[in-house]
């Protein structure tokens, strides 16, 4: 993880944070361009949501299928 995620969202806001489509707890991630990503832990849909101007955008149809690497 990259400390520029890190710098856009606080901790204690990622740790209470839930999927919207899947209701699985999130992490924080970055995309293959390096821009910051919560993605959802859930294994059977993993999801991911962009941060834009440091504000998650956790709508259904913001989400991005992942790949279970990521």
């Amino acid at each position: 993880m990259s400390d520029e995620v890190r710098e856009v969202l606080p901790t204690e806001l990622v740790a209470i944070l839930r999927c919207p489509v899947t209701g699985s707890a999130i992490r924080e991630s970055t995309g293959s361009d390096g821009a910051p990503l919560l993605v959802n832990e859930d294994a059977k849909r993993p999801l991911a949501y962009p941060i834009r101007a440091g504000v998650p955008l956790l709508l259904a149809h913001e989400a991005t299928p992942v790949s279970p690497a990521n």
